[in-house]
């Protein structure tokens, strides 16, 4: 029995009456072998137009050519399925359908209509566009990241042990930072490329595909001669990957650095030695000049009571006297104000050389109770100077007591030395917390330091102003050794006129 257009028609319209064509999301319309549209599904209707079947039934009577491409009419040919994509520009904008064509025959197999479901993809286009734009992004990343990425498969014994991995793809950086072509290692296993390789790292890698969790270490390549920070991670069940750094010149760098420490605590070693021993040489010395220097002083006191007999000649007095008095007790004088400088220098030096060798009794310090000690140590000196010391509330620190005295005391004797004489001194001393230290500044009022001399005044015996202020140039070099020896610092900001701040850094 053959169907005709209307035998279709009365079976689609029970479909239709049913409404399960209406149902269906996709759109669905069947047209004769003339193009002419028996049914049309609203979703149809809203993806190509109402009006398709009478366009495309007027194109088929005028035998234009207009649907010969079209998927039924390629059904209609060949009897067979044609699937297409095809846009449309609809409300939303540009739409993207796909067109699905098959052919109706009757029972005696000839073709009597064809059916076309148009299913709207516009959505899975979309997100098909955004992922290749991701892909290529990605890709970017992956070729221009300046660390080396490795993605690996790894390859279990019989036993489920990890006994290799293959290399499944290598970035650029990968193949610059070890010299290894991607082309001679993808598809191969580590064992191939490198036959060296430990078994450690290859259960390294295994704990991170078999736990999941991510593992950053440092490794040194003997195949390579290289250092790498290194991190595996998973970003699949069965793979791993290798992000690298080479890191060989900086391991160089600290090598470097740690010899020439080395090198350093040894030369200072040897100059604290010379230094101790220097001083303490020097020491013998000068006491002998100092002991002959007051012998000198006593045998004059003599020769003024010989001269006094008045059997001595008047002329002769008089000019043993100015002798005396005008030429070897200034020598005298001199020698004796050289031989204290001297002194105090070699006091400084030996003061310096045992900073680094001395035990350091490191303690939490109550800074209050040590500026009120150093307030009442020099309350004359402050008394002299006509000068007010402030101190503020103040944290506590690690150091050792004697030492970080010292600091503070050094530094606020400073301060009173170097007051404006023209206007009444005032020193002031605060301190704060700053995460893990505890930071402490001794400011003052004073004539205050160019900005050309903040980094010198701290190198060994350089002074401000020598003719000025009495001094051997040591206090501030001392100051920094002993917070150097604390893990500490000291800084300073000051302009001429204006006065100075010290700042001094300490574990808190």
């Amino acid at each position: 029995m053959k169907y005709n257009s209307d035998n279709i028609k009365l079976t689609l319209n029970k479909i239709k009456e049913e409404g399960i064509l209406e149902a269906i999301g996709d759109g669905i319309s069947i047209q004769d072998t003339n193009f002419r549209v028996i049914y049309q599904n609203q979703a149809h209707k809203q993806f190509v137009g109402e009006h398709l079947g009478e366009f495309c039934y007027k194109a088929y009577e005028k035998r234009e050519h207009i649907c010969d491409g079209c998927p039924v009419a390629m059904a209609f040919k060949d009897g067979k399925t044609h699937i297409e994509e095809r846009s449309a520009p609809t409300e939303k904008g540009i739409s993207y359908f796909e067109i699905t064509a098959s052919p109706l025959r009757d029972n005696d197999g000839q073709i009597i209509a064809g059916i076309e479901i148009a299913r709207d993809i516009t959505e899975n286009k979309k997100s098909e566009e955004e992922l290749r734009e991701s892909e290529h992004k990605y890709r970017l990343l992956f070729e221009n990241l300046t660390v080396g990425f490795a993605l690996h498969e790894m390859i279990y014994d019989e036993k489920g042990n990890p006994a290799d991995y293959r290399f499944l793809e290598v970035n650029p950086a990968f193949e610059r930072l070890t010299s290894i072509p991607a082309s001679t290692i993808v598809g191969k296993t580590v064992k191939e490329v490198l036959p060296n390789t430990e078994q450690y790292w290859i259960d390294v890698s295994g704990k991170v595909v078999q736990t999941g969790e991510p593992i950053a270490y440092q490794n040194y390549s003997r195949e390579l001669g290289r250092y790498y920070d290194t991190w595996l991670f998973r970003p699949s069940s069965d793979k791993f990957a290798v992000v690298f750094s080479d890191i060989t010149p900086r391991k160089k760098a600290e090598k470097e650095r740690e010899r020439l420490n080395a090198q350093m605590k040894q030369k200072n070693k040897e100059l604290e030695q010379i230094v101790y021993v220097t001083s303490h040489d020097l020491r013998s010395p000068l006491i002998n000049i100092d002991g002959y220097s007051m012998e000198i002083g006593n045998s004059l006191k003599d020769i003024n009571i010989l001269i006094q007999n008045e059997r001595v000649p008047t002329d002769i007095k008089e000019k043993i006297s100015a002798i005396i008095e005008n030429d070897i007790s200034v020598k005298e004088r001199f020698i004796s104000n050289n031989i204290d400088k001297m002194s105090n220098l070699l006091s400084g030096l030996l003061q310096l050389s045992r900073i680094g060798s001395i035990e350091i009794n490191k303690e939490k310090l109550n800074m209050n109770n040590i500026l009120s000690e150093i307030n009442n140590s020099i309350s004359y000196e402050l008394q002299e100077a006509k000068a007010n010391l402030e101190i503020s509330e103040l944290p506590s620190c690690i150091g050792d007591k004697t030492q970080v005295i010292q600091v503070f005391s050094n530094l606020i004797s400073n301060a009173i030395k170097n007051l404006d004489p023209k206007r009444l001194g005032s020193i002031k001393v605060v301190g704060y917390k700053e995460e893990d230290r505890s930071i402490y500044c001794v400011e003052d009022n004073g004539i205050g330091i160019a900005p050309e001399h903040h980094k010198k005044i701290f190198e060994i015996f350089y002074r401000l102003n020598p003719s000025k202020y009495i001094g051997d140039g040591l206090g501030l070099t001392i100051i920094q050794k002993i917070l150097n020896e604390h893990d500490g610092k000291i800084w300073l900001e000051s302009e001429l006129c204006k006065g100075s701040k010290f700042f001094v850094s300490l574990k808190g």
